[in-house]
């Protein structure tokens, strides 16, 4: 039987992650479990990035395997979740509340709706149990966990996927630097590589700053690419002692697929508005407070400094100019809504402005004389009977999309070739086969 696996909730602020406990699932498939087969590759899904409620990441797993017996392959994960809590995340203290379903592929349309949720709104724990209660050989926890496990479940990669790969650590062992290889790695296969270094402040951003067991995730949509960069780490004499093994993950991460094209934006929703700029305020420090008026109603945009070149972009905004935000929406006392800006398109620049006109004389600049009495030039004293004239203006900006330098784990890269071809089994075991010969090249394990 092909059934779907969902994973969330199994990290803590004392160590753990979702996607190391998947990677150890997976290595309990390869090296001891031969009734379960795995059918794709482990799909680490990103969810709402607007709900205030989330984990940073806000990021929950799903598998696809095949096996005669789903309810023993789910009693098997919750002993695993048991084990993991013990030796890695201790979140039982922290309240967290890991969340396993098993579901046969065949129920899968019955939840998809629950990724749809989860992706651009709110899922109600309630309305989850519910609808899996009525699923013949399903089974699932009854915490918290199961709003992400489930969602996980309907993210479809022929919509469009990237890869991420993560390499993990031995555990508290402190990570090395890896600013020089991911920057020389990223120059090399850029845009196949992307967005794990940040050239202005040179550092390597795919490494994480906590306790958990990532060393680093290094996203690319080429898995050519991914192993090559992996190989490089492993050569590398200052990971010896370190690395504790990888997995190449399917995500929709960098796919935009969280923003709703809308006129009348939500709370905790990330949304597209298309407007008309009615005013800019630049605050201290750099924050950019826009009115944009969509047609439907009039939304303030925050644009905030730590974005970059769009906080740069959106200082050069003028009244008039027309735009397309994407943007998380927030609830205000003083706004009402307020629009937290992620990426800016401009559709159109006012791209002239009025001026006084030229001294057709002596080419000097001129003052007016009052309304409807012309103008008279500064250098000769001409008087010029004209109106105001439409001079070009240098703006600065371009009639393009400009991303925030903090993107959230969703925001799309125009730059970024999004993939819809999953690898099939076959292949799966062949990329699964390449990492382990890169990590236990004497394991002898048996991928196929």
């Amino acid at each position: 039987m092909r059934v779907l696996v969902g994973l969330d909730d199994h990290d803590s602020p004392e160590g753990g992650c979702t996607t190391h406990f998947a990677t150890i699932f997976v290595r309990s498939i390869i090296q001891d479990r031969n009734e379960v087969r795995l059918l794709s590759l482990p799909r680490l899904v990103r969810l709402n990035p607007a709900i205030p409620w989330k984990t940073r990441g806000n990021a929950a797993l799903a598998l696809e395997v095949e096996t005669d017996d789903p309810k023993d392959l789910f009693y098997s994960l919750v002993n695993l979740t048991e084990e993991y809590d013990r030796e890695f995340s201790k979140g039982k203290k922290y309240g967290r509340q890991p969340g396993v379903v098993v579901l046969p592929s065949s129920h899968l349309q019955s939840v998809r709706q629950f990724y749809i949720k989860g992706l651009k709104d709110v899922v109600i724990k309630g309305d989850v149990i519910a609808k899996l209660s009525k699923l013949s050989d399903t089974y699932f926890t009854l915490n918290r966990g199961v709003i992400g496990s489930v969602s996980a479940l309907g993210f479809a990669p022929n919509e469009g996927f990237t890869y991420e790969l993560i390499l993990y650590r031995k555990s508290y062992i402190e990570r090395p630097n890896l600013d020089d290889i991911i920057k020389s790695q990223e120059e090399k296969e850029f845009p196949k590589l992307f967005f794990n270094y940040d050239y202005l402040k040179n550092v390597a951003i795919s490494v994480p700053r906590g306790p958990d067991p990532v060393l680093i995730g290094i996203r690319g949509n080429d898995t050519i690419s991914l192993l090559s960069v992996a190989q490089e780490l492993v050569k590398s004499s200052s990971l010896r002692d370190v690395l504790d093994g990888a997995m190449l993950f399917v995500t929709n991460q960098h796919t935009g697929v969280h923003v709703t094209d809308t006129v009348q934006p939500r709370p905790y929703r990330s949304v597209k508005v298309r407007g008309v700029v009615l005013g800019t305020e630049i605050k201290p420090g750099g924050d950019v407070f826009m009115r944009v008026d969509s047609g439907y109603e009039v939304y303030t945009t925050v644009v905030y400094k730590e974005t970059g070149t769009l906080a740069r972009a959106a200082q050069l905004l003028e009244i008039g100019d027309e735009i397309e935000v994407e943007a998380v929406v927030k609830p205000s006392t003083e706004y009402g809504l307020l629009l937290e800006a992620e990426a800016i398109r401009i559709v159109n620049l006012v791209d002239y402005e009025l001026s006084n006109p030229k001294c057709p004389v002596c080419g000097g600049s001129s003052e007016s004389l009052g309304k409807n009495k012309g103008f008279r030039c500064r250098r000769c004293g001409f008087v010029i009977k004209s109106n105001k004239v439409a001079v070009p203006k240098a703006r600065g900006l371009t009639l393009s999309r400009y991303v925030s330098q903090r993107p959230r784990h969703l925001t799309r890269f125009d730059y970024v070739e999004v993939s819809r071809s999953e690898p099939d089994p076959k292949e799966v075991q062949d990329l699964l086969h390449k990492l382990s010969e890169l990590f236990a090249p004497k394991a002898g394990l048996n991928f196929i």
